[in-house]
């Protein structure tokens, strides 16, 4: 799981970047027919063919087959960026994005003196489906999360960068733009990737 932004360049907006998520065919076996080819962009599944409403028709005929190699997510809105690690727990991803010109509801003419805001995201580790409903207001009779808008929410105008999320132990996780969160999970540890004669 990772995420795509230039830390150096976090006013950038002529970009397009994105929440990855690779799956690793060989995560408890040795292959057996040499290396696997690079996966490129266009074989990952995209993350909004599997909202429970509102996925485009368009795009998605091939979705099911390439979640087999992951999928992506994109970031939506003028330059926004992944600037911090994420936190899988519970099979769930949090990760917080970078707005550099604030949100959307925000006149655009101000956006210039202003340092930008953060977005806090919590998705399904599987398939990027949101975990959390934030937005009652398009829910058509469903109360589980079911659009891309229930994903995220936005920070106080005027944050900056945000930070990254941080498991506190047991439930509770700590991120922009919230402040304390309960993962709803009953037990979880911390793992590392080592790639043997690589890390040391």
């Amino acid at each position: 799981v990772i995420g795509s932004g230039d830390r150096e360049h976090p006013k950038q907006t002529a970009r397009d970047d994105y929440l990855f998520v690779i799956k690793d065919p060989y995560g408890s076996t040795i292959p057996t027919s040499g290396a696997r080819a690079a996966i490129e962009i266009g074989e990952l599944a995209d993350a909004d063919c599997f909202l429970v409403t509102g996925a485009p028709d368009t795009g998605c005929d091939d979705a099911a087959d390439l979640l087999d190699n992951g999928y992506k997510l994109a970031l939506t809105e003028p330059g926004e960026k992944i600037l911090a690690p994420t936190l899988t727990i519970g099979g769930q991803v949090y990760f917080s994005s970078y707005l550099p010109e604030g949100g959307p509801t925000e006149a655009a003419e101000c956006n210039a003196m202003k340092l930008g805001i953060g977005r806090g995201y919590a998705v399904n580790l599987f398939n990027g489906r949101p975990v959390i409903n934030r937005n009652l207001l398009d829910d058509n009779g469903l109360v589980r999360p079911s659009t891309a808008v229930d994903r995220y929410e936005d920070s106080a105008w005027g944050a900056g960068l945000p930070t990254e999320y941080q498991s506190l132990g047991g439930n509770f996780i700590m991120g922009r733009p919230g402040d304390f969160q309960n993962a709803s999970v009953s037990s979880h540890y911390r793992t590392y990737w080592f790639e043997k004669d690589v890390d040391h």
